[in-house]
């Protein structure tokens, strides 16, 4: 399984959506997969992360009773540079 890069100018990040809200949030938004369980927990998220990380890809958006994850990208503004001034 080869991972997708960005394209310059932007991030992908992984939007986590749950169905009940966890300490006052259904929307969570993480850089890579492991930091979700840095934030909550597997019996929340309902799958661990190593089988999040073997089996799900999230080329499509991952869905279980709980919650649903995906990839999302995050457009950035384009930075100047010193180059860009002269």
């Amino acid at each position: 399984m080869t991972r997708q890069r960005a394209a310059k100018g932007t991030t992908n990040g992984i939007l986590v959506t749950l169905k009940q809200p966890y300490r006052g949030q259904t929307l969570w938004l993480f850089g890579c997969k492991a930091a979700i369980y840095d934030h909550l927990p597997s019996s929340i998220v309902g799958i661990a992360l190593t089988t999040l990380q073997s089996r799900v890809n999230l080329e499509q958006p991952f869905e279980n009773n709980q919650c649903t994850i995906q990839r999302i990208t995050l457009h950035r503004k384009q930075q100047s540079t010193n180059n860009d001034k002269q």
